[in-house]
């Protein structure tokens, strides 16, 4: 079973622009021909005439925006003068990905980040043992996922303002017997990490490039 979302905006007769969430609808599979067919069941359920249609704009997939099969191609038949746009945020994040692929500092703190929520989150212990180095103000760590764009920055921001913490959380796990060794030897390499300046360099360096990069995207 798939899942998609659906947005819609229109402008009124004083020409204002409104934006509406229609909400979440399950599909059988993902091909064009199916979340085309949701998509057309969704404006009929909601009396929507799907032929006033003027634009769409979703990601760059074959089954979204394939030209003969994709849904894309799809609308375009029922509504000829409309117009397919690739989704401003998914272009966004697709060059921040390749960013974070070809540019070794930025890839080694994401790699980083990641590595350090994985290893406190996957265990209760761990995070026990890290909330405790704070007391009472305690920074939850965030994982990065490709799909969540907008969680990035967070995520860099919350190592910043609790790397002493972790690095203390670190350093008592990878000594720490009762850890099975494969993570030991990971909390390990991301304890060496955290002593370097590169990393820290890394991580002010990340929060510049995907602050307002994400700021973009929640307003594009």
């Amino acid at each position: 079973m798939e899942q998609f979302s659906l947005t819609l905006r229109y402008v009124d007769e004083s020409m204002e622009i409104h934006t509406d969430f229609l909400g979440f609808y399950n599909a059988p599979d993902s091909t064009g021909e199916t979340l085309f067919k949701c998509i057309t069941d969704v404006f009929l359920r909601l009396n929507i005439p799907i032929e006033r249609l003027k634009g769409y704009c979703f990601d760059g997939e074959s089954n979204m925006s394939g030209r003969f099969s994709g849904v894309q191609a799809r609308l375009k038949e029922v509504c000829p003068d409309s117009l397919f746009v690739h989704c401003a945020n998914h272009s966004l994040d697709l060059v921040l990905q390749e960013v974070g692929r070809e540019v070794s500092l930025v890839a080694e703190t994401l790699n980083c980040v990641q590595g350090i929520a994985t290893v406190i989150r996957e265990s209760s212990k761990r995070k026990e043992l890290y909330v405790s180095m704070f007391g009472c103000d305690v920074v939850n760590i965030l994982a990065i996922y490709l799909t969540r764009w907008c969680v990035r920055t967070i995520a860099i921001k919350r190592v910043c303002s609790s790397y002493t913490e972790l690095q203390k959380t670190l350093k008592i796990l990878k000594d720490d017997k009762s850890v099975r060794g494969d993570a030991r030897a990971k909390i390990g390499g991301l304890y060496k990490q955290s002593l370097k300046g590169r990393t820290l360099f890394g991580l002010l360096c990340c929060e510049a490039l995907f602050e307002p990069c994400e700021a973009v995207a929640k307003n594009v």
